[in-house]
């Protein structure tokens, strides 16, 4: 028990309307880990201090065609292992006769690691499949990751391809 530290996480969210299709939310968070004693043999750890993260996103409906989602996503942290912006956009168009939606993504992200000094960007394009009727969801996603990082030593490329297939029933 000793050397289990404690975690403490704060998050205030605010959301609000923008016009009929439109609607913006905020988040502001902060988390925490704790130091630990040295007991067992197993030195002390030192505590995290606070990481503060923020986040914001606009959602639009009915944008392109009647039923879409749109989605518009700009986040940042600030953790101990450093620093992470991002920038999402997301798409969900019905088809057919409105059970199937196809939803193209793209997420691209920049770390600047203390480790090292390196900075990592990464592009993370994807596309979305999805069935629903009631309770029942099945989902299927391909995608990606593209990805450079850099420090004063070297250069890493990286490429990354998945594929997913999921279903869900909710009760």
């Amino acid at each position: 028990i000793d050397r289990t530290a404690i975690t403490s996480n704060y998050s205030l969210t605010a959301t609000r309307p923008l016009g009929e299709r439109f609607q913006f939310s905020t988040t502001v968070s902060a988390f925490q880990i704790g130091p630990t004693v040295a007991s067992g043999g197993v030195p002390a750890q030192p505590g995290t201090g606070l990481s503060p993260a923020f986040q914001a996103q606009v959602y639009g409906s009915n944008l392109w065609r009647n039923g879409d989602f749109n989605v518009l996503s700009v986040a940042y942290a600030d953790t101990e292992a450093g620093k992470i912006a991002s920038l999402g956009l997301t798409n969900r168009m019905p088809i057919g006769g409105g059970a199937w939606r196809l939803g193209p993504r793209l997420t691209v992200d920049r770390r600047t690691l203390i480790s090292d000094g390196s900075t990592d960007l990464s592009f993370v394009p994807s596309v979305l499949l999805d069935y629903q009727r009631g309770q029942r969801l099945l989902q299927f996603e391909a995608g990606g990751q593209i990805g450079k990082r850099d420090n004063s030593v070297q250069t890493q490329e990286t490429k990354r391809y998945y594929v997913s297939l999921a279903y869900r029933i909710g009760f």
